[in-house]
């Protein structure tokens, strides 16, 4: 990528800003100037995928159990009782489960809740729960079906990841619906809800359903395409996150055999096709896996990618860009994703204009990572099939 002078960069910065383009800040090191780390701080989670906080300055943190419960630690303490069960309503098996949950924005004063997870047919469920914001339960009779995706035949490829948007609306990933290769050819068809990133506004109620289609979606108006699609053309979007400060989009998207790939896209970036099933990242794939539909089609090129099945490596497992004040000078400014198999953990630098360097930060053993989440003040942590809840940490090499 090609350098810019000081002052193009300011300029180039200040007319993004004016336009509504956040401008990454730098960050402070550079990946081989770091290492990262894993410390457990809680064990005994039943196949957690997902950690998250309220943001509603308690502290709390929240695992998410695949089996279909939610655990809530407060205080240094896991609670005996889950903070929220829904087995009862859960399909398991395979690679669905309890996928990940949100809490609202205004938590804090309306106490609502959003849950993704499989249902017993095996199709995408988003539901809303209900809760007191300091209660230690919530009950699973609150429950209120927001959005259903059809998902038949395959147990793999759900996606699930939702994140509130800086923009306050709802994102929801979804895989292509599984088999190998998307042989329904899901991502790129935007009639279907499956192999995409959607947008939806669970403030309001319309026309039968528990949601309302942002004003400024791409295909809300004037097309015959499903007007719940922000972004399409992802394989399994398994975790994704907004930079905190800056509202950047960055989606981790788990390749087929060929690549991993990390996909970074500006705050308010609307329509972009990030290739699967036609490019798997930067590869050519239109003819094993696509079809006619591909050609001349513009593609979205990841920010950086990886081989899969390259020693241990195998699945990406897409982080956070780090907000935290524990280790501002270490890591503030990178993002941390890693990978499932291999356990490694992975950083990427802003380093002026257009420039990103990329790099393994970190090594831990013995760790199955399936997600990160942040803390109320934008500290990182992760989860691992071995049932372990992390703190991550940061050091200078």
């Amino acid at each position: 990528m090609r350098a810019r002078s000081p002052a193009v960069l300011a300029t180039v910065a200040l007319l993004l800003a004016v336009a509504g383009w956040a401008v990454p800040a730098r960050a402070t090191l550079r990946p081989s100037q770091v290492t990262v780390s894993l410390n457990p701080v809680h064990t005994g989670f039943a196949d957690p995928v997902a950690v998250t906080s309220a943001r509603d300055g308690s502290g709390r943190l929240f695992v998410v159990e695949q089996g279909g419960t939610v655990r809530l630690v407060s205080h240094g303490t896991v609670q005996a009782a889950p903070y929220i069960d829904l087995r009862p309503q859960v399909g398991t098996g395979g690679e669905r489960g309890l996928l990940s949950i949100a809490f609202h924005p205004s938590f804090k004063t309306n106490g609502l809740i959003f849950a993704a997870y499989t249902d017993s047919d095996g199709d995408l469920r988003v539901a809303r729960l209900s809760a007191a914001p300091g209660a230690a339960t919530v009950s699973a009779a609150t429950e209120v079906a927001i959005l259903e995706v059809p998902h038949p035949g395959n147990d793999n490829h759900n996606g699930g990841q939702l994140p509130f948007g800086p923009d306050g609306y709802l994102y929801v990933g979804t895989g292509d619906g599984g088999g190998g290769g998307d042989p329904d050819g899901n991502a790129q068809n935007r009639t279907r809800l499956l192999g995409k990133i959607l947008r939806i506004d669970v403030n309001h109620a319309c026309c039968g359903r528990q949601y309302v289609i942002p004003w400024d979606n791409p295909y809300r108006t004037g097309t015959s395409f499903r007007p719940e699609i922000m972004h399409y053309g992802v394989r399994n979007p398994w975790r994704f996150s907004f930079d905190r400060q800056y509202g950047n989009l960055w989606i981790a998207d788990v390749g087929r055999s060929l690549r991993e790939e990390v996909n970074l896209l500006p705050r308010g970036d609307k329509a972009r096709n990030l290739g699967w099933d036609c490019r798997e990242a930067n590869a050519d794939v239109s003819a094993t896996y696509g079809g006619s539909y591909c050609a001349g089609r513009a593609f979205t090129a990841p920010l950086t990618a990886y081989p899969t099945h390259t020693g241990s490596r195998c699945s990406v497992i897409g982080g956070y860009v780090y907000r935290g004040t524990a280790y501002a000078s270490v890591i503030g400014g990178m993002y941390v994703f890693g990978d499932f198999c291999s356990g490694e953990l992975f950083g990427i630098t802003h380093t002026g204009g257009d420039d990103y360097v990329s790099g393994v930060v970190g090594r831990p053993d013995g760790v199955q990572l399936t997600a990160f989440g942040e803390g109320d003040t934008g500290e990182l942590y992760a989860v691992g099939l071995e049932g372990k809840l992390y703190r991550v940490t940061a050091a200078r090499r």
